[in-house]
């Protein structure tokens, strides 16, 4: 990837559902970041910040107002960026094949309709 963040609009509905599979109320606004990584190397720098707002404003320009993100509940270092973005998990957990081998994943959700650091923006639910 040359440095391009990719934007598809709402995310799937699969995605964005709650734990027992109906849609959420708001999935119409809910975009997906997908995947998001910082080679080890680079760590640390606020790579990952600077990534993480640049899919959050794109996606508010698009209108959506939350977002979500799945993540490896084994890997501490992805949940505390979350978190410390102010993102949180949100309940739901789902289980990947990963090569015959169970992966275990945590969905965070975060805000979007907002600007950076404004604290009156809307709600994660």
């Amino acid at each position: 990837m040359d440095g391009r963040l990719l934007l598809r609009g709402p995310s799937p509905e699969s995605e964005s559902a709650s734990a027992d599979g109906r849609p959420a109320p708001d999935a119409e606004t809910v975009g997906l970041v997908a995947t998001l990584l910082v080679e080890p190397r680079w760590g640390r720098r606020g790579h990952g910040t600077r990534l993480l707002e640049a899919a959050v404003s794109l996606l508010r320009s698009e209108g959506l107002t939350r977002a979500i993100a799945w993540t490896p509940e084994q890997d501490k270092a992805s949940t505390r960026f979350y978190k410390r973005a102010g993102w949180t998990p949100d309940g739901v957990l789902r289980t990947l094949d990963a090569g015959g081998q169970p992966l275990r994943e945590i969905r965070f959700t975060g805000p979007v309709g907002s600007e950076p650091g404004n604290p009156e923006g809307p709600v994660t639910s």
